[in-house]
């Protein structure tokens, strides 16, 4: 008798890469879960009777740390997903990819087994750190100040598209668009993010020209 595992999967972006965080459900009587990933036409055929290989092991980003090499994963959570044991999957790289949570009894039985998919976006400095430089202060107390952001202008831009997602749940809090400060900077209200709820939130901006075509 096996359960199914529900997973849930964040992408997360840092200064050098695209990353994947993995969340599930405490299993009764599991002493060991491990963690595997592939692209999705590999996956896709992955079920509770395939042979997991080391390989196919899921990678962190923190020291190259490997799960499956340890004592497996510890408190539901594998986090900073970034690439497999064999270095033929690199989440940067963009792309469909499935995450497989097998969970064991201290006899090696299985007792779980869950998988989900998540497509992660091509890591990329062009926009956000090279042409646009996008910058903010960081607000520790919303208050009635209202963070800043600043980027560089580009030519033939008619519009700049800021969204502001949660860095938790991944889902979008809100989207600006600009279409009449194009040259310099933006200040909005704090309380428009998350009703005024304090936390991490990423901030992406977009150019676009009269066609709308992306920058």
């Amino acid at each position: 008798m096996w359960l199914k595992l529900n997973l849930l999967l964040l992408q997360k972006t840092t200064k050098e890469n695209t990353l994947i965080d993995a969340y599930w459900e405490k299993v009764e009587n599991s002493s060991l879960d491990k963690v595997y990933i592939y692209d999705a036409t590999e996956g896709e055929a992955i079920n509770k009777n395939t042979e997991l290989k080391s390989e196919d092991s899921a990678v962190s980003s923190n020291g190259d740390w490997c799960w499956n090499d340890k004592d497996g994963a510890t408190g539901q959570k594998a986090d900073m997903i970034y690439k497999n044991k064999s270095g033929t999957i690199n989440t940067k790289n963009g792309g469909d990819y499935i995450v497989v949570v097998v969970s064991y009894d201290s006899d090696g039985n299985l007792l779980a087994f869950g998988k989900t998919t998540i497509t992660t976006i091509k890591y990329s400095t062009t926009v956000t750190n090279t042409k646009l430089n996008l910058t903010g202060k960081n607000h520790t107390e919303i208050g009635d100040e209202k963070p800043i952001f600043i980027w560089n202008s580009v030519a033939k831009a008619e519009k700049y598209v800021l969204t502001a997602t949660d860095d938790i749940t991944g889902n979008i809090i809100k989207t600006w668009e600009i279409t009449d400060n194009l040259t310099k900077e933006l200040s909005f209200d704090a309380k428009e993010v998350q009703n005024g709820s304090d936390g991490t939130y990423t901030m992406k901006i977009v150019a676009y020209d009269e066609d709308g075509k992306r920058d």
